[in-house]
């Protein structure tokens, strides 16, 4: 049982999710190359709607994730199919502040993925040819940023409501089939809602956001806009062991466009996606300092013209 509103505000204030996400081309869903910007199972879990008290944050989420696709649209030729493993890192930065707009706390966030190895292989068609390809990659993917973000908090009630952008700044070639960047921007506003009831300790997280995306430039592809929805039922056993259910839901809600691709509708081509799965939470402090850690794994159990497989995250949050 929990002790109080102040007691379990305290706990959260090192646990926030950094109002931020980033974008991997290897690493999910829908429209060019089976891909998008929206990374499964980063975007909501314990308390992401909650801010903490002013000051720098930072959190370093590992992640691993294994998936296949079948045929889709890869840089104006087709993707026969692909299977992918990708060791990723996702450096997360947010800054707090005491700063009321509109009643509302103002922060701002950064976050600058890392692949440390990702593998694929699969085939491509251009031109009448089948070709198979297989290959590893590394480096750094596209930056996702939040230069602006408002929060509020009525009573158990908690609103994180930001305007997020994803830049190219990852590595892209178009013969490839897996890469760092998408090779275009997106802007994806986004809303964290989370209730939190601390005497009983249960809490909802529900996040919800609009992906649109620009032109990739080097293909003529534009990606159709996605929306995504992130949720956790959590249950808060002590100020410092909680256990919850989490998932998502994804729908690609506009058609893609670009150059015709030979078998595939590409008007028609539009992903959707739900996962579910397992998360923890574990506070303990270390130095002085109160550290938090975070584990989840999300299993895809509905896919559909994305990638689909499972995602395994390790994380750790921290208040400089």
């Amino acid at each position: 049982m929990m002790s109080g509103n102040q007691t379990l505000l305290s706990m959260r204030k090192l646990c926030i999710t950094l109002a931020l996400l980033v974008g991997l081309s290897a690493s999910t869903h829908a429209s060019e190359g089976g891909s998008s910007s929206y990374l499964q199972g980063t975007y909501g879990e314990f308390a992401s709607g909650m801010l903490g008290d002013s000051g720098f944050y930072m959190r370093d989420d590992v992640f691993f994730y294994s998936a296949s696709i079948g045929a889709n649209p890869l840089g104006g030729a087709v993707s026969l199919g692909s299977t992918q493993d990708i060791w990723g890192n996702l450096f997360k930065f947010s800054y707090v502040t005491d700063l009321e707009i509109l009643g509302g706390r103002y922060n701002a966030a950064l976050a600058i993925p890392l692949i440390i190895n990702g593998s694929v292989s699969g085939k491509a068609s251009a031109a009448g040819r089948q070709v198979f390809r297989e290959g590893d990659i590394n480096g750094f993917g596209d930056v996702y940023l939040t230069p602006f973000a408002l929060g509020w908090d009525v009573g158990n009630h908690h609103i994180n409501s930001n305007l997020s952008f994803v830049a190219p700044t990852g590595g892209y070639d178009k013969d490839k089939l897996l890469n760092a960047g998408r090779n275009y921007w997106s802007f994806d506003p986004t809303v964290y809602y989370t209730w939190l009831q601390p005497e009983r300790g249960h809490e909802v997280t529900v996040t919800l956001g609009y992906m649109m995306n620009d032109e990739n430039s080097d293909t003529n592809y534009t990606t159709g806009n996605e929306m995504h929805l992130d949720w956790t039922l959590s249950q808060h056993f002590s100020e410092s062991f909680a256990v919850a259910l989490t998932g998502y839901w994804y729908e690609q809600v506009t058609d893609d466009k670009g150059d015709t691709v030979a078998g595939i509708d590409i008007e028609k081509f539009s992903g959707s996606g739900v996962g579910i799965g397992p998360a923890v939470y574990y506070a303990r402090e270390i130095a002085g300092k109160n550290i938090n850690f975070i584990a989840k794994w999300i299993a895809d159990i509905e896919s559909e013209n994305r990638m689909d497989g499972d995602i395994y995250m390790a994380s750790v949050v921290f208040k400089f």
